[in-house]
């Protein structure tokens, strides 16, 4: 069974980053361990994504990184 130790990781005890599937890594974490997580994923929301801005709704489009692939090629990146 893989283990946290498994995973690769960047820092130092109490300031630890592991380059994981978030999903596998939180599978393997012990119950009241985590303080912060930060993400910044794609969230695929150019070509045809809303948000508001100033007060106003603007479309998304932060460029080709961000557009959707299909489920099958966005799964496998």
């Amino acid at each position: 069974m893989k283990t946290l130790r498994d995973l690769k990781s960047y820092g130092e005890p109490g300031a630890v980053v592991y380059l994981s599937d978030c999903v596998e890594l939180m599978r393997l974490m012990p119950a009241s361990c985590v303080n912060v997580v930060f993400a910044d994923p794609p969230y695929r929301l150019s070509g045809g994504g809303v948000t508001v801005k100033s007060g106003r709704i603007a479309s998304v489009d932060k460029g080709r990184w961000d557009r959707s692939m299909g489920c099958e090629r966005t799964e496998s990146l």
